[in-house]
C-alpha cells in the first residue's frame, strides 16, 4: 500500500503544517484540466496554519509506491474551509482545485489584426508563448 504525507503550505509554496491527523483525502490529478482535493481531519484551534482567513493557502501531497521513494505528486489552492460538529469533535473540511485552475480564471484576449492574435505553431509550442507573454513575468 502506498504511503501519503500531506502538507497545509502557504501562498509562496513554504510548508507551514503536516496534516497527519487525516480522517479521509480524496483527490484528482486531471492533466490538461482542474483536478480538485477534498480532506478532512479534527480541528486545532492551536495550530496557526489552520487559520481559514488567510488566502491561496496550499496542500502538497506526497507520495510512496510500494518499495519507493517519497515524492510530490499533486499541488493544489485551498478555496474552501468547512467546520462540523461530530459528537462534540470538530471537523475541518478543506477543499479546492489544481494548479490549472490559474489558467481557467484567466482571459487572455487579443485583437483579431494585432501580432499576438496573428501566431502560428503547434498548438503546445503557441500556447506556451501565449500564456507566458499574458500571465508571465513580463
Amino acid at each position: 500500500m502506498a504511503t501519503y504525507e500531506i502538507w497545509l503550505a502557504d501562498d509562496a509554496g513554504n510548508r507551514l503544517e503536516n496534516l497527519n491527523q487525516l480522517t479521509s483525502l480524496d483527490y484528482v490529478i486531471a492533466p490538461s484540466q482542474v483536478g480538485y482535493f477534498t480532506l478532512s481531519l479534527p480541528y486545532d484551534a492551536d495550530l496557526l496554519a489552520m487559520d481559514y482567513d488567510k488566502l491561496d493557502r496550499q496542500i502538497h501531497i506526497f507520495r510512496a509506491p510500494d518499495g519507493g521513494s517519497l515524492s510530490l505528486e499533486a499541488v493544489y489552492f485551498v478555496n474552501k474551509w468547512t467546520f462540523n460538529s461530530n459528537q462534540g469533535e470538530t471537523i475541518a473540511t478543506l477543499s479546492g482545485y489544481g494548479l490549472n485552475s490559474l489558467l481557467s480564471r484567466r482571459i487572455v484576449a487579443y485583437y483579431a489584426a494585432s501580432a499576438q492574435a496573428s501566431q502560428t505553431a503547434a498548438a503546445d509550442d503557441m500556447m506556451k508563448r501565449i500564456v507566458d507573454d499574458a500571465l508571465g513575468s513580463d
